[in-house]
């Protein structure tokens, strides 16, 4: 069975998207699931919100796909996933308006 290459991962310890590592190895996606290293979409403003299953009440922004833009939610202080951003600018700069 072929593999597929993947450019582009997450540390599991990731708390933020400063923490993210990009285009830095290549790893196959067997070995990401090896090193439990999550594999990230190739466009995370495509990935829906996520508070995740924690309870801290964390404003941070994200790219909502539906609507076209970013917008302000509560982040649980766990999990989710990098369409996660500290700053309305960070994540308009990361994630044009799609509309």
């Amino acid at each position: 069975m072929p593999s597929t290459d993947v450019k582009l991962w997450q540390k599991p310890e990731a708390a933020t998207n400063a923490d993210l590592t990009a285009i830095e190895t290549v790893f196959v996606k067997e070995e990401c699931k090896r090193k439990d290293i999550g594999i990230l979409s190739a466009d995370i403003c495509d990935l829906e919100l996520v508070t995740g299953p924690c309870r801290a009440r964390i404003p941070k922004f994200g790219f909502n796909k539906t609507a076209g833009e970013c917008q302000e939610f509560v982040y649980g202080g766990c999990r989710g996933n990098a369409n996660r951003f500290d700053s309305f600018d960070e994540c308009k700069r990361l994630c044009p308006s799609k509309k």
